[in-house]
């Protein structure tokens, strides 16, 4: 059944607004004329393909991208306490809702909601946390980031035991361009396409600013380009791929013990990744690289290859970023070559047991383990 959005909680004083569909043309089409104003959040959802969901006036819904029907998604056993603040995607077929249950203050629960069964987990609960005041999330390399607090961003990784709930720490050293992570808590729009997180800011007396951030190092670098005014941002997905970073088949040729690459190949391949041409591989564009490798392996699909690619990333920078004191977050033209000198492509992570489902599978990986080093 298609419901409309509840006027009846909408306040007097929200405005009427319209959930758009911007394309990457300047072609922009409207797909819905409701009463949108109370919406708190939008994500696009990998395993529900053409569908978005959008959290409005503390009610979770499913909207169709081609015609821009809705209906209302209600969990099992109603929704949780409190009142609905920020939301994100949380792969493949559910979401993250933060919930404010302090009439002051920032004390609040994160859950997690699966839109086709309706079954909703806690995350974060009953533990003080600070989750009731992020008016925004976004689920990245496998944490889930809340912006709006007034401590600052503030992250969990929901697979594990504790799930403590922790404030991200200010970068040490910042180079030209740079600002902490932590300076953006208040920024207006997020989004991740599973590689890299984009965070904009809104000024009324300045330049908006789209930042690319680094949440290894705890950066944020300012996008050249000024964007419009933004409250929300979602990356679109076809076909499972992320629309920054289509998968091709680049690395195919020099997959197996007859294939391995030369040097000369490598340097190739290390310019093919390198897409701005400055010399070195940013995060990116290694899970570029890393996409390209591991779609190889026809056993990883879905949530299971972004997971190995983002923990392939992850090992990346942690071993090969060897000049963390003038190029941090980058990986340069020599580390590359020198650490994937007699690679043997592929060697694929192991999925350890056969999953019940998605959230249940445990996939691990290490750099040493993607490549055979000779």
């Amino acid at each position: 059944m298609i419901r409309r959005p509840p006027r009846s909680t909408l306040s007097s004083s929200s405005a009427a607004s319209d959930v758009y569909k911007r394309q990457v043309s300047p072609e922009v089409t409207l797909l819905s004329d409701e009463d949108w104003g109370n919406t708190t959040g939008v994500f696009s959802i990998k395993g529900i393909e053409g569908f978005i969901g959008i959290v409005c006036s503390s009610k979770l819904y499913l909207m169709n991208l081609e015609d821009g029907k809705y209906e209302e998604v209600v969990p099992d056993g109603g929704y949780p306490n409190g009142s609905a603040k920020g939301a994100c995607a949380a792969p493949p077929n559910g979401c993250y809702v933060a919930y404010s249950t302090s009439k002051f203050g920032g004390r609040g629960d994160l859950w997690k909601i699966d839109l086709l069964t309706k079954i909703k987990e806690p995350v974060s609960v009953d533990q003080g946390a600070m989750w009731g005041g992020c008016d925004h999330l976004n689920y990245h390399a496998g944490q889930v980031y809340g912006f709006g607090h007034s401590d600052g961003v503030i992250k969990v990784n929901p697979k594990s035991i504790d799930k403590k709930t922790t404030v991200t720490s200010n970068a040490n050293d910042l180079m030209e361009g740079e600002v902490a992570m932590s300076d953006l808590y208040n920024a207006n729009a997020i989004c991740s396409d599973g590689f890299v997180m984009f965070a904009a800011v809104n000024n009324n007396f300045s330049d908006n600013v789209l930042y690319k951030v680094d949440t290894h190092n705890h950066t944020a670098t300012a996008l050249a380009v000024e964007p419009p005014t933004m409250q929300a941002m979602v990356p679109l997905y076809g076909s499972g791929r992320a629309l920054l970073i289509p998968r091709t088949d680049n690395m195919r040729k020099y997959t197996g013990e007859d294939s391995r690459p030369s040097d000369s190949d490598l340097e190739d391949i290390f310019a093919l990744y390198d897409k701005d041409g400055n010399g070195t591989l940013d995060r990116a564009e290694v899970a570029s690289f890393w996409s390209d490798v591991f779609r190889q392996n026809d056993k990883l699909v879905g949530p299971y290859l972004d997971e190995a690619i983002s923990a392939a990333v992850a090992e990346t920078f942690e071993h090969f970023d060897t000049d963390k004191e003038t190029s941090p977050g980058l990986i340069d033209r020599a580390e590359f070559l020198q650490h994937l000198k007699g690679t043997t492509f592929p060697n694929f992570p192991k999925v350890v047991g056969e999953p019940a489902n998605d959230t249940d599978t445990v996939v691990t990986t290490t750099v040493a383990s993607n490549v055979t080093q000779k």
